[in-house]
């Protein structure tokens, strides 16, 4: 099985997150992607039964272990106890449409019918755009002081979708005809300021429970639908981050580290 989706897919789409009992049926069973979409299962807790049918092999999908979907591959997943998972659907980022092509437009005067308007949009885009830059800076200085291979694994994982997050809000706020802060949000003076690294790892995974709070906060007051699936995706990406430093060992982080 492949262990890593190619550099150059992007995320399109992801589905809800499902248990052990909202699990459709239809995921038990023998499914496929179609010929030019490529999956990654996203397990947040438990375990999950990742069969491939074409030649036939399975393995255990965790918090710590994604599992990549090829192509057309058949498959089916089923539960090994209590689980939640999503599944995220990529595409070739030159085939790809980008979401914000279909965007529904935004009106200054949103916020009167329960949206969040342009300028509420943008400045909280801004704050999280800060937030993440912050986020990125420190999983990319904790992964190079980091001297356990795993850690520094999970800190460079981290700081790849932190940057993905930051492309995503300067082209969302571009969209929205605002200004976007050059600013690094204060978080990574903070965190840099932690020498231990397992201390600084779990101020981290603060940081990403704020950006948590911050989405579930402002997504139902988003009218827009793309940006709407643009910052759900978020979300479930710093969920699935928070449960995987959660999962990992971070007293080993400073083991020989520089």
């Amino acid at each position: 099985m492949s262990d890593a989706l190619p550099d150059n897919l992007v995320a399109y789409r992801r589905t809800a997150i499902f248990d052990q009992d909202s699990l459709p049926a239809a995921l038990r069973r023998r499914h496929a992607t179609k010929d030019d979409v490529w999956g990654l299962i996203v397990v947040l807790e438990g375990r999950l039964l990742y069969r491939l049918l074409e030649p036939r092999s399975e393995r255990i999908l965790d918090p710590q272990t994604p599992g990549v979907i090829k192509p057309g591959q058949a498959h089916q997943v089923e539960p090994a106890g209590p689980v939640s998972f999503f599944v995220e659907f990529y595409g070739d980022a030159k085939t790809v449409r980008p979401a914000a092509d279909v965007a529904t437009p935004v009106d200054t005067d949103d916020s009167g019918k329960g949206f969040a308007g342009k300028d509420e949009l943008v400045a909280c885009l801004n704050e999280l755009l800060e937030a993440e830059r912050a986020g990125a800076r420190v999983a990319l200085e904790t992964a190079r002081a980091a001297g356990n291979p795993a850690i520094a694994e999970l800190m460079q994982h981290i700081q790849h979708d932190e940057a993905r997050w930051c492309a995503m809000l300067l082209r969302r706020i571009k969209g929205l005809d605002g200004i976007a802060s050059p600013r690094m949000g204060a978080f990574h003076a903070k965190a840099m300021a932690i020498d231990d690294l397992a201390a600084r790892i779990t101020f981290l995974n603060r940081g990403q429970g704020w950006v948590v709070r911050k989405l579930r906060e402002i997504i139902p007051r988003v009218r827009d639908a793309s940006l709407h699936e643009d910052l759900n995706h978020m979300l479930s990406s710093h969920i699935a981050n928070i449960t995987l430093a959660n999962s990992a060992d971070t007293r080993v982080a400073s083991e020989g580290a520089a």
